[in-house]
């Protein structure tokens, strides 16, 4: 659910801004409103250091140095941020330094260990040398008869050679390219990336000394940069009234804080004005408050976008579809299994914040092993084709069943959207407006029940029938007559007829999307299969080494199996949200999430 917000304006003195506003952030409940004004340079400063410092804590956290570091070495955290952006620098240069001394390392390999003096010598002596490479097929035996070439290396595909010639001689190879060495030997280039590298090395090891001493420190001025740029913010989005006598804030605050907000106040002698109901045209800050399993959702939601504030909260009515589809997509109860016991392994090892996210894999994953079960899948295995379990088979769903179980749950999500759509509707705009919706959902529900009556006993043509017509015709009213009371009836009509075709195309569309269900669960079962099918054909008739190889293959094939179904078990379900649901449940979203003005602790 969104957390209702109240409206609160507050005309205060100059000489009691700065203490108000130490209270109000101390108190930590009150989301101010911004105007159209650019931060300051100051904010956007404070914004690239503490962007810069999470970057770095991250680094931190992969930098081990040999020897511990006592903390209080470092007290600075701006000397440590600048300390590891010029190491960074350092080490960054000399990476591209060592890249451009392997190139040349590269062009002098061919010719190996020689001494630049001595090609200065012979220029002393009115000689060039000429270094040159020409493909194998294009050399030509009589370049040796015509200069005084020099057969230096030789590869499969090319030859290097030298020719040492007068100065005045004019040398003619077009078939050959002449080569421009770098001045300086093999081992100058092998001592200076040497040198490079021992750079590198004593520049990641004081980052590493950084990381050790230094992580504290950092956190601690990011947390003070923080604090200075909230308040920075605030000062930012303060109104100066009657010629910067009374600084005017206005902000938003849930109503279940509002006690704590009106204790601060009647400390204070602020003038405080709160608003007693949320205009249209204001757009109150999003705070969702669901309960513990539909808040394991919430990250996903947000994914898309936060319901505006008049809106509903759509997380508690998709969470239990999305793990469905999960289990849908994913097909597999060893799978399943599997993810379930990883999960309860690494959650007790992770940090509270990342905690939920295992607790969500494990309830997906158990959805899994419920569709794996009813599939009869097992590691690609169907478990119905061992004898001790072939009395299941009736319990089980073939492929038939499956698919149309995927388009029966398509419906009921569609519909229940739907229905969704009609409670918002009648909640922002009043229940007359949602007479079309329900229109449809007559005319879907009535059709899908005659025709399942009609299944059962066709003598009796419910389709057809008094009764599906009645109910047709009520629907009727409310798509083609008062779809929108705020129209004429033939303007509504006409809207009618149009609405009606795309709703009729659009429910088609949606309906067949939910195919990709059965379809991804029944790719990751028969991968599953072709891997096992793989490792016992494939595998030698020899003892020991064809049970590794069956292991290996095994192991390979079902974790790249089990990484694809899961990277589609969770994007695919995401897209039948985003798209289906959310379309048929008339969201529209754009809300900004709730962001009180607060202290930042470490």
């Amino acid at each position: 659910m969104i957390v209702p917000m109240n409206k609160y304006a507050f005309l205060i003195h100059p000489a009691d801004y700065d203490r108000f506003m130490g209270d109000l952030k101390q108190l930590g409940v009150l989301h101010i409103i911004e105007h159209d004004r650019e931060p300051t340079a100051a904010m956007q400063e404070a914004m690239r250091k503490t962007k810069e410092i999470v970057r770095l804590t991250k680094a931190f956290e992969s930098k081990k140095p040999e020897e511990e570091t006592p903390a209080n070495v470092f007290t600075d955290g701006e000397a440590i941020l600048q300390a590891f952006q010029n190491a960074s620098q350092v080490i960054e240069m000399e990476k591209q330094r060592i890249v451009q001394l392997q190139k040349e390392l590269a062009l002098l390999a061919p010719w190996g260990s020689f001494e630049r003096d001595n090609l200065t010598r012979l220029h002393d002596m009115g000689l060039k040398t000429c270094f040159y490479s020409a493909s194998t097929h294009r050399f030509r035996e009589e370049w040796l008869d015509q200069y005084p070439l020099e057969i230096i290396n030789e590869t499969d595909d090319k030859r290097f050679f030298v020719i040492v010639a007068p100065a005045h001689l004019s040398i003619e190879l077009p078939e050959a390219d002449e080569l421009r060495l770098p001045d300086k030997s093999i081992d100058d280039v092998n001592s200076q990336i040497a040198q490079a590298q021992a750079t590198i090395d004593g520049k990641m090891a004081e980052q590493a000394q950084l990381a050790n001493g230094g992580a504290a420190v950092l956190r601690q001025y990011a947390a003070g940069l923080q604090n200075e740029f909230a308040t920075n913010h605030a000062q930012l989005h303060t109104l100066d009234e009657a010629e910067g006598n009374i600084r005017l804030i206005e902000g938003w605050v849930p109503t279940d804080a509002d006690t704590r907000l009106q204790n601060l106040l009647d400390k204070s002698d602020i003038l405080w004005l709160r608003g007693e109901k949320v205009t249209p045209d204001e757009k109150p800050p999003i705070l969702l408050r669901n309960n513990w399993f539909s808040k394991l959702f919430e990250p996903i939601g947000k994914l898309y976008s936060l319901p505006g504030y008049g809106e509903m909260d759509l997380t508690p009515f998709f969470a239990p579809f999305f793990m469905m589809f999960f289990g849908f997509c994913f097909g597999d109860a060893g799978y399943g299994l599997l993810l379930v016991l990883a999960g309860l392994i690494v959650r007790p090892r992770l940090a509270a914040e990342y905690k939920p996210m295992a607790t969500l894999m494990i309830f997906l994953s158990l959805a899994a092993v419920l569709f794996g079960s009813i599939t009869g899948t097992f590691f690609g295995a169907k478990l119905t084709d061992f004898d001790a379990l072939k009395n299941l088979k009736q319990y089980m769903l073939d492929d038939q069943q499956m698919f149309n179980l995927a388009l029966g749950l398509g419906v009921v999500q569609i519909v229940f959207g739907m229905m969704v759509k009609v409670f918002n509707i009648s909640r922002q705009n009043g229940f007359k407006y949602s007479f079309s919706t329900i229109g449809w959902i007559l005319v879907i529900v009535s059709s899908i029940a005659m025709y399942a009556l009609d299944m059962a006993d066709a003598e009796k043509g419910w389709m057809l029938g008094r009764l599906h017509m009645i109910v047709l015709g009520v629907a009727g009213l409310g798509i083609f007559v008062f779809n929108d009371p705020r129209r004429n009836i033939l303007i509504n009509v006409g809207a009618g007829l149009w609405d009606s075709y795309n709703m009729v195309t659009g429910i088609a569309g949606d309906v067949l999307s939910y195919i990709r269900l059965f379809a991804l669960g029944l790719s990751s079962g028969i991968l599953g299969m072709v891997f096992n099918q793989l490792a016992f054909n494939l595998s030698p008739d020899v003892p020991v080494l064809g049970q590794i190889i069956t292991a290996l293959i095994l192991i390979f094939g079902h974790s790249l199996n089990i990484f694809m179904a899961v990277l589609g078990s969770f994007v695919h379900p995401m897209r039948l949200t985003f798209v289906e649901f959310y379309k048929n449940a008339g969201f529209n979203g754009g809300g900004k999430a709730y962001s009180p003005f607060k202290k930042i602790s470490q």
